[in-house]
């Protein structure tokens, strides 16, 4: 198998979720090339022991970036809730699946210390750690302030008013730059 061929494949059974059985199938279809369940296996294999060196040093150097943006999503893996946590930055993109929601998936991303601006939701993990700066994503504030323009009381309306205006004016900025 060409090396083209073994990317391809590992990346259509990791990313494009075909099961081994799916790909030999594709393989046959596309060009009569019969492999075996256990050649797609051991391909996996390689590849991810080819590409583990730079994946650990991307790990190494994303927290030395001066802005990463995390996030998380449940991910159902054989019936069990699990958690897919990313990191990410200008040209890196990196992945992190955890049985966890919790503060020590993110400081096994980034450390316990963090001297960037962390950018993500407001999910109440990313508050209170050991973080230089951090960057609320606009679209969430925005819908929290929209709740605020409904909460009773004196100020809150207005308050959240011109909370909603300078989100706006950023969501402005942002398109034009």
């Amino acid at each position: 198998m060409s090396v083209n061929l073994q990317a391809l494949l590992v990346w259509l059974g990791n990313y494009g979720h075909l099961s081994y059985a799916k790909l030999t199938e594709l393989l046959w279809e596309l060009g009569r090339i019969e492999v075996g369940v256990g050649t797609l296996q051991k391909t996996n294999q390689r590849v991810a022991a080819a590409v583990k060196p730079a994946i650990n040093a991307l790990w190494e150097w994303a927290p030395l970036q001066s802005n990463v943006h995390v996030d998380e999503t449940p991910w159902c893996v054989m019936g069990v809730k699990e958690w897919l946590w990313t990191a990410s930055g200008e040209g890196f993109c990196l992945f992190h699946a955890a049985d966890t929601r919790g503060r020590v998936e993110l400081e096994t991303m980034l450390g316990t210390e963090f001297a960037g601006v962390l950018s993500s939701d407001d999910f109440s993990v990313y508050n209170g750690g050991n973080i230089a700066a951090q960057q609320k994503c606009l679209a969430h504030l925005r819908r929290h302030f929209k709740k605020v323009l409904e909460l009773p009381g004196n100020n809150n309306a207005a308050v959240a008013q011109i909370f909603l205006s300078l989100i706006d004016e950023a969501f402005i900025a942002h398109e034009s730059w």
